[in-house]
């Protein structure tokens, strides 16, 4: 049997990915993996459906900045993510769940 070892990658996740149309599970990723990064993400193309604009406001909840441009997103992650006040309403979202 062939062993695979996975090792860590000790460089930023920069990646520039052109061409996808709208997808709403990569729209739900997308802000998620923002929300977790080091600095500034922009998401062009994000599906504007009842579901990803919720995962976008629960990702403001949790103290990012969303600020939407003229065909992208732009997400900032907060410093830390803390807990909110009031409950993250996922709608009918299994992917924000």
């Amino acid at each position: 049997m062939k062993r695979l070892r996975v090792k860590p990658v000790h460089k930023p996740f920069d990646v520039t990915i052109d061409q996808i149309a709208a997808d709403k599970s990569i729209s739900h990723r997308a802000a998620m993996f923002a929300l977790f990064g080091s600095g500034a993400s922009v998401v062009r193309n994000y599906l504007e459906a009842e579901d990803t604009l919720n995962t976008l406001k629960i990702v403001q909840a949790l103290g990012a900045k969303v600020e939407k441009g003229c065909d992208e997103y732009t997400i900032t992650p907060p410093r830390k993510i803390v807990e909110p006040d009031d409950v993250l309403d996922c709608g009918n979202s299994g992917t924000a769940m």
